[in-house]
């Protein structure tokens, strides 16, 4: 559901093959009491699972006529495509599974992670020789440093930054994804303050804004304890 959470779905018998098929975006899943078997998604697909212990993922699919909802002719020319995956099981003790919330399934932070990697990939750019040697510090000036269940969804510097002045602003959008309980978490010396996210650099001011940056929240301390609710997205301004 948007990468953000996984809704369950019940096999029903009486419905047909087509009807059986639920879309994934980044993840699909299938459990037991002892064990959960879980398919990363670099992409969108249709999955499936129309027998115990099955799951079917649909790579693609091909009409050879018209479907009369607006295609006006079948698609008959097929494009080569990278498709990636990762295969994760997990053993778990759940002996009451069946009865426990058949809404939602909640992935374990490891699945997390691997999610993370597959969709977020570090992508390494080589600039032009002339780029503004300012330009390039405003990204690597800021050493980052999150806890294990945080995602950074987006760190940049902000386009009003005075770089000859050397003030620099930057944006920090961070996310923190809703982890199993009974799944590995972070230890208890994960990071607690504001400040640790940013270890060796000086912070002038740190504030909480919307998520366009338009509106300033709350001014925040350095020593400030980092709080973020689970499922919960939450934006920093900052200046150095």
């Amino acid at each position: 559901m948007n990468g953000l959470q996984v809704v369950k779905r019940v096999r029903y018998p009486t419905l047909s093959d087509g009807g059986k098929f639920y879309p994934a975006t980044t993840l699909a899943a299938i459990q037991d009491e002892g064990t959960r078997l879980s398919v990363l998604l670099s992409q969108a697909h249709a999955v499936s699972s129309r027998a115990p212990g099955e799951l079917e993922i649909l790579l693609d699919r091909s009409l050879t006529t018209d479907d009369h909802r607006g295609l006006s002719g079948g698609i008959t020319s097929l494009r080569v495509t990278s498709q990636n995956f990762k295969l994760l099981i997990e053993q778990q003790n759940r002996p009451h599974w069946e009865e426990e919330d058949v809404h939602l399934l909640i992935p374990s932070l490891k699945s997390h992670h691997l999610s993370s990697r597959l969709n977020h990939p570090l992508v390494v750019m080589v600039s032009e020789p002339q780029l503004d040697v300012n330009a390039v510090e405003r990204y690597v000036k800021l050493p980052l440093t999150t806890p294990c269940d945080v995602h950074v969804v987006s760190l940049r510097p902000l386009q009003h930054s005075v770089a000859s002045s050397g003030r620099f602003d930057y944006a920090l959008v961070l996310h923190k994804p809703a982890a199993e309980c009974s799944a590995a978490r972070c230890s208890e010396e994960t990071i607690q303050r504001i400040a640790d996210i940013f270890p060796g650099v000086t912070t002038t001011s740190i504030s909480t804004s919307s998520l366009n940056l338009l509106k300033e929240m709350n001014k925040t301390l350095s020593s400030d304890l980092l709080h973020i609710d689970d499922m919960d997205i939450i934006t920093y301004k900052i200046k150095i």
